[in-house]
């Protein structure tokens, strides 16, 4: 699988605003925190971080991939991203948790990040 399969895969899984969550990696069909869900049948919602590991492995949500990687460092080059960038940690949970950042918003990066980043 390629970065650029991941980032296709994350924008069909956030295609519905209702998949998109914040503040945690996933919610539940029941809209609990999916914390230790790793499959997507009971998975109703998630965030950016969470999309992505799920198109690159969509049988475990909690487990990285290297091409869930490369597609997350493509995505930390987007200036809306990037802008969210203190020094520590992930810019993309910032992002996708600030009040201000929209489905819209989240739609708009992962396409930047798949058709104008290397």
């Amino acid at each position: 699988m390629t970065s650029d399969e991941v980032l296709q895969g994350a924008i069909d899984l956030l295609q519905d605003p209702e998949r998109w969550c914040k503040k945690h990696i996933a919610r539940s069909s029941f809209g609990m925190p999916a914390g230790d869900i790793s499959t997507m049948g009971v998975i109703r919602s998630t965030c950016l971080v969470g999309a992505i590991r799920l198109a690159a492995r969509p049988d475990h949500l909690f487990q990285s991939l290297p091409a869930s990687n490369e597609a997350a460092d493509r995505l930390r080059m987007v200036p809306e991203v990037a802008a969210f960038d203190i020094g520590h940690g992930c810019p993309i949970p910032l992002f996708n948790d600030d009040p201000n950042t929209t489905h819209e918003d989240v739609l708009l990066v992962l396409k930047k990040a798949l058709y104008d980043t290397p």
